[in-house]
């Protein structure tokens, strides 16, 4: 797809009827969640990227490299750490 396809449809989204007419606020919160849209891996990243990191972790513990840390401990250490 071309820029100025890009540039094309873009221009008809925030020219369309309510996206103009949006209250300051909720103009934020759609570019906030436009952004966060764009910024957000796609499932096929999360699996390239993940799928390998888990199984290094799994062999980890499966070998006994690390100690598995239950979530309550986490959770208590977090909160110990913020205070």
């Amino acid at each position: 797809m071309t820029e100025a396809v890009i540039t094309s449809r873009v221009r008809r989204t925030w020219t369309s009827p309510g996206a103009l007419h949006l209250s300051k606020e909720d103009q934020g919160q759609l570019i906030q969640q436009l952004v966060l849209n764009l910024e957000s891996p796609s499932e096929e990243e999360l699996r390239s990227d993940w799928l390998p990191e888990a199984r290094r972790r799994g062999k980890e513990l499966d070998d006994g490299t690390v100690q598995a840390v239950s979530g309550k401990d986490v959770t208590r250490k977090a909160r110990a750490l913020i205070k």
